[in-house]
């Protein structure tokens, strides 16, 4: 039996069975590191659309890679308040009526929101989702 003696050189696997034998070089083959950070989605109503103090928001948060937390606040830039709406365990107070969900979907989670007595005026929902890569939604 041969005395095989390996080496990795500039992405290709050197094999060398005998010193007499010819070397045969093998590319290596690496999955990339990608990181893929939280996708938003499925946003209703449309963004740029106007809303009612009582309208329902909703969108999707996903990562095929999962959560370590998704935090969602509301901003009011024309009243100057930023309220946080779910902290990654439950909804907050303005926000812990019937009709706020967050529903388990398939690599993530639905959520729908209204706050308690409306929408003082059009919000700006930021949703701050980090997947377990520690990949940030942008």
């Amino acid at each position: 039996m041969a005395n095989l003696t390996t080496v990795e050189t500039a992405g290709a696997l050197q094999v060398t069975a005998h010193p007499h034998l010819t070397t045969q070089v093998m590319p290596l083959a690496f999955a990339p590191n990608v990181v893929v950070p939280p996708v938003i989605s499925n946003v209703t109503p449309a963004t740029g659309t106007a809303i009612a103090p009582t309208d329902s928001l909703g969108f999707d948060v996903t990562d095929p890679e999962g959560f370590r937390l998704i935090m969602l606040v509301a901003d009011f830039p024309a009243i100057g308040i930023r309220e946080v709406i779910h902290d990654g365990l439950t909804f907050s107070a303005n926000y812990s009526g019937s009709a706020n969900s967050r529903v388990a979907i398939t690599n993530g989670f639905q959520y729908t929101i209204l706050r308690t007595g409306g929408w003082p005026v059009s919000p700006r929902i930021i949703p701050y989702a980090i997947d377990v890569t520690g990949a940030e939604n942008a």
